[in-house]
Parts: structure tokens; sequence; C-alpha cells
């Protein structure tokens, strides 16, 4: 029998058992739609809409070692071309926070590139992000925030922009 605190592997050795809990994702209602306008038009004018893009249905997974825990988001997004656009390729800037109270650990914009197909008006597409790490232990305390990144990024110790 092995010692409370660790169990035996498929291989018969003693390993340490680590546990945690995958921190909820939470979405801000003014980062879950994200449109475009044609150049030279006033935001806020339907008409000149080149797309819309908004989050559907949205997952977490995690695994965690005795160092980090490691999250993998996965969102459905829906993409509709507007009175101003067209079918063709878009990219939607996606922002991934990690939040423990008010403190930003992390904040990440990656820059999804997607396709609104010729001839159909509508689309839909799979976001996946994997490797956002936090510190052992944030489980429940910790709360990650996904939307498009309609704002100015806020002060994080760790801020960053990259292409998925």
């Amino acid at each position: 029998q092995a010692p409370i605190g660790t169990g035996v592997t498929a291989q018969g050795r003693v390993a340490p058992v680590v546990q945690g809990a995958c921190p909820q994702i939470f979405m801000r209602d003014q980062d879950a739609i994200y449109r475009t306008y044609a150049k030279g038009a006033k935001a806020g004018d339907p008409q000149q809409v080149v797309f819309q893009a908004s989050f559907g249905d949205y997952t977490r997974q995690c695994t965690l070692n005795d160092t980090a825990l490691s999250m993998t988001v996965v969102a459905q997004l829906r993409l509709v071309a507007g009175p101003g656009g067209a079918s063709g390729p878009v990219t939607l800037p996606i922002r991934i926070s990690v939040l423990d109270g008010q403190d930003v650990l992390s904040s990440e914009v990656v820059n999804f590139p997607a396709q609104i197909p010729s001839g159909a008006p509508a689309t839909q597409v799979i976001f996946r992000h994997e490797g956002i790490k936090m510190p052992v232990g944030s489980g429940a305390l910790v709360r990650v925030n996904v939307g498009f990144d309609t704002q100015p990024p806020k002060n994080a110790k760790n801020s960053k922009k990259k292409s998925s």
C-alpha cells in the first residue's frame, strides 16, 4: 500500500499525487462580440459592418504536475459578414487573462486567423489555445477571463501578443 499523498503508477512505482482544481472561465458581456467597420465609417453604423464575431460555447481542460497548472481553452466562434463586408480571411484578437483576485497574473492576446467562406455569409470556427500556465494551487481562487480584445490592455506581470 502506498503512503498517504502518493499513488502507484501503471509501472508499479510509488509517485506523489498532485491534486488541484481547474479554474473556471468567465466572459464579460462587453468582450463577447467583436465588430469591424468599413474604413472611414463611423463605429456603430450597422450598414458599415464588415463582419461580426461572437462566442458560442467555451470550455477548458487542465493538466497538473508538481510545478504548474496548465490550461487549454476551446471556444466556438460564430462569424457573420456584414453589409459592408464579404468572404475572406479575418483576424480575431482574443484576450486570455488569468486573475488572482484583482491581481493580473498574465494577459495574452492571440491573433486568431479565421475565414468567412465564399458564398456563405456566416460560419463557425473552433478556437483552441494551449499552454496557459498558472502556479500550482491556483485552482478555485483563480479566474480566467476569455473574450475579444476590444480595449487597451491593463497592466500585467506577463503580457504578450502572438498569433495562433
